[in-house]
């Protein structure tokens, strides 16, 4: 399966069934902040994975940051976006939202 990874700046072309297409944001788990996924209703992609990396310095330092990955397959040929809405999670108010469109193509 061929890995690729997508932006927010053009549509994507992800093959049906053969590749994973990787979204990364920054992720800072000490902030009141937190990156949700909103899927469309287009069927055209599925979530495969969602990964967390988080970095372990010595002396434990207070707001380092980290990334949240997020794997999508193309599940049929189509077009769909993909959103991302960064929400306080105290006031559960959305600061900001990226949305990332796929086009999924045949093989």
């Amino acid at each position: 399966m061929k890995q690729i990874l997508l932006s927010d700046s053009f549509t994507n072309k992800v093959r049906q069934c053969e590749d994973c297409a990787w979204f990364i944001l920054d992720y800072v788990p000490t902030t009141p902040y937190k990156w949700v996924y909103v899927p469309d209703n287009s069927g055209v992609y599925k979530l495969h994975d969602k990964i967390t990396l988080i970095p372990q310095p010595i002396g434990g330092i207070v707001g380092v940051g980290g990334k949240i990955i997020w794997k999508f397959i193309g599940c049929k040929v189509g077009s769909g976006s993909v959103c991302f809405n960064l929400v306080n999670i105290t006031t559960n108010q959305t600061v900001k939202t990226i949305v990332v469109d796929i086009k999924v193509v045949n093989n």
